[in-house]
């Protein structure tokens, strides 16, 4: 055990000389917070008396630290006694009954029939106009809201605690049970406060995933992976609520480390970048050259500079219009292609769906302030190692191909892994997650671990009663295939993966959204007859230079003279928008927009914006000179016969290539900012 006792007081990490950590292919960080979690688990094994082999997990740990960067070693994080795979929290939540009241959404989606959560029969909503206002959260829209509480973990009490709920599915689809998540404020009404130097945790409920593992176990490989990556713990949660519950044991949780300026100074060295919790997109599409629509979908955390802004719509446009060649030697000064073909992998080897590479959400984009690159962050796990029934079979999920690491259609992926250098690291990295983070021979002694820290409490909660769900809710369950023990799917997978590499297999692909599959020609379907109608003068069913470069002198000419100033990217797209005929909607059939559409969300603010990429000139400042070389530009890319001209099935090519539009689309939206607006867009 001296080992052991050595080993586990070390904190690993790996640092530039600016403090952040060190994203380098051809040095990498992977093993280095597996191995803390490694170290961690050599108490609980010992003092539990596993049947694991100690010889085994010395042998483990030396190997494990053998692969670890000279030099890594640094003080010990005050915050490090909280998480760790051993570790179960008892913890009391203390709610007055208004707070408790005050904490139910009364607004967010419904699910077959499943009641709306809010003010309860008897009860008077004028006790939550008291509380602090409500925040719509997430892509299915609760209005949660902090309260203060008292909470106790481990008999260190907190008073004057903000707490609420959190989550989507995770809290709208447990019908009437008390176990939903939670997040947890410790300063918000005591300036100052904190659990061990933390100031949040998100006590989350482990909705639809039977071994309560997946959460930690994910995050701990991303970790191991070197991407800066939540820490976990567990926690044994009781409730109570005068009058409904006296130290009622609601369940076991997650507790999982909140991404915050703690979190971006431990592992950035800085929180003066820009972080963003993209929600209710897939992709990274472009929104136009103003600001509000990205803050409605990207979803700032922290205050964003006039620069730090410029930063995205720079990344978004690029991605989106931006040649092949342009792409490929533009693209890692805005993104950190390391970090990112490391998230890619991780998601990869854990078949992590519910997040960028498939649904479009549960991640975070940092902008860090030492080199101004973004970097991707994960967040929310436990749909990985195939408990997203949404992604389909169990056995498909496990032969996801290596080569497609997405769902659907991801043009960042596909466009990074289309650069041969970063295809090639891309698997390098997979490979090398393969057999240091998601080996099954690693995690089964920190699966051990956690099974032995949780058991009692899981064997607990399998003793209260079932919630109550709605009927239909009942039966898409009984309909679903029930996810395998982590062990289980995490040893397919990692075979299925070894084999795809090793033979250069291809894999199965995966197609899974809400709201839809987006359709790549989506676009194209919908557009290409009213612009030909539009811009083809002489009816020849061929879009000329001359035709093309006056259609937009035309455009320009009109733009200008609505606004009386010099045209601009938005009010071009004003102009625009008026091609395409009303009433429309690409996805009017499915009902109304899943929200209000920003000003410029539309059909205009897409093409107006590749128009002014091809000029290459400011957003405020679009001289009407520009016009014949954005057209010569438009025929080099897209006029493969060469004959001067566009045929309809050109231009619906030039259209595919652009980015399919968001579920929210309509090009016959309006683009043009109302005067009851003022240029800006209504908040909700």
């Amino acid at each position: 055990m001296l080992l052991s006792e050595g080993l586990s007081s070390v904190r690993f990490r790996s640092r530039n000389a600016g403090g952040s950590l060190r994203y380098s292919y051809e040095d990498s960080v992977t093993v280095r917070e597996l191995a803390q979690d490694f170290m961690k688990t050599s108490h609980s094994l010992g003092a539990r008396q596993t049947n694991q082999p100690l010889g085994t997990l010395c042998a483990l740990w030396v190997l494990l630290v053998m692969a670890l960067p000279a030099g890594a070693a640094t003080p010990p994080d005050p915050t490090d006694i909280v998480f760790g795979p051993d570790k179960l929290w008892k913890l009391h939540l203390q709610i007055s009954a208004e707070n408790w009241q005050a904490m139910l959404p009364t607004r967010g989606l419904r699910f077959f029939g499943a009641p709306q959560f809010g003010d309860e029969p008897g009860k008077s909503p004028e006790t939550r106009e008291r509380q602090e206002p409500a925040e719509r959260r997430g892509g299915f829209k609760f209005d949660f809201r902090y309260v203060p509480a008292t909470i106790e973990l481990n008999q260190e009490q907190f008073q004057q605690v903000g707490v609420r709920f959190k989550g989507n599915s995770s809290y709208g689809m447990v019908g009437n049970s008390n176990k939903r998540p939670f997040k947890i404020d410790f300063d918000r009404y005591i300036e100052g406060q904190t659990f061990h130097g933390l100031k949040m945790l998100n006590l989350t409920n482990n909705a639809f995933e039977p071994s309560q593992l997946r959460d930690s176990l994910a995050f701990a490989a991303f970790r191991a992976a070197g991407i800066p990556a939540a820490r976990t713990a567990f926690g044994e949660v009781s409730l109570s609520v005068p009058g409904k519950f006296d130290r009622q044991f609601i369940g076991l949780y997650t507790l999982v480390e909140q991404i915050d300026k703690g979190f971006l100074k431990r592992h950035f060295g800085s929180s003066r970048g820009l972080l963003l919790k993209p929600e209710g997109i897939q992709g990274l599409p472009y929104l136009g050259a103003d600001w509000h629509p990205y803050e409605e979908f990207y979803r700032p955390k922290t205050e964003a500079t006039e620069e730090q802004k410029q930063r995205l719509i720079d990344l978004t446009r690029l991605l989106n219009f931006a040649t092949d060649e342009d792409f490929a030697a533009q693209i890692d000064t805005l993104l950190n292609l390391d970090n990112f073909t490391r998230y890619i992998a991780v998601c990869s080897a854990i078949v992590n769906l519910d997040s960028f590479v498939g649904i479009g959400h549960n991640y975070y984009l940092y902008l860090d302030p030492t080199d101004n690159r973004w970097v991707f962050l994960p967040w929310d796990l436990n749909g990985t190692f195939g408990a997203l029934g949404l992604a389909g079979p169990v056995d498909r999920q496990i032969d996801w191909g290596a080569d497609t690491p997405f769902t659907g259609y991801n043009r960042l992926v596909e466009r990074v892994l289309a650069i041969p250098i970063w295809r090639e690291r891309y698997r390098a990295r997979l490979a090398e997650i393969l057999d240091k983070a998601s080996h099954p021979d690693l995690l089964r002694p920190l699966i051990d671990t956690m099974q032995q820290t949780v058991g009692e409490t899981l064997a607990r909660e399998a003793q209260l009663p079932p919630p109550e769900l709605p009927g239909m809710w009942k039966m898409l369950m009984k309909l679903g295939e029930k996810p395998p023990e982590p062990l289980v799917f995490i040893t397919r997978r990692h075979a299925a993966l070894q084999a795809q590499l090793d033979d250069n297999r291809p894999g199965k692909t995966l197609t899974i959204s809400l709201g839809g599959p987006i359709q790549r020609d989506a676009l194209s379907r919908q557009i290409t007859k009213p612009l030909f109608r539009a811009v083809d003068r002489d009816q020849d069913k061929k879009l000329s230079v001359s035709e093309i470069t006056a259609a937009l002198v035309t455009l320009h000419e009109r733009g200008a003279a609505a606004t009386s100033n010099p045209l601009t990217e938005q009010s071009l797209a004003a102009e625009i928008v008026k091609i395409f005929p009303k009433p429309g909607g690409l996805f009017s059939r499915l009902g109304p927009a899943p929200r209000p559409q920003p000003t410029g969300f539309g059909a205009g603010m897409l093409l107006a914006g590749y128009a002014r990429f091809l000029a290459g000139t400011p957003h405020d400042s679009l001289p009407i000179t520009i016009w014949p070389e954005v057209t010569a530009k438009l025929m080099k890319q897209f006029d493969s016969n060469q004959d001067g001209g566009l045929q309809p099935d050109e231009l619906s090519n030039a259209l595919n290539w652009l980015p399919p539009p968001p579920l929210a689309f309509d090009p016959s939206q309006d683009d043009r900012p109302s005067e009851t607006e003022g240029g800006k867009p209504q908040s909700d």
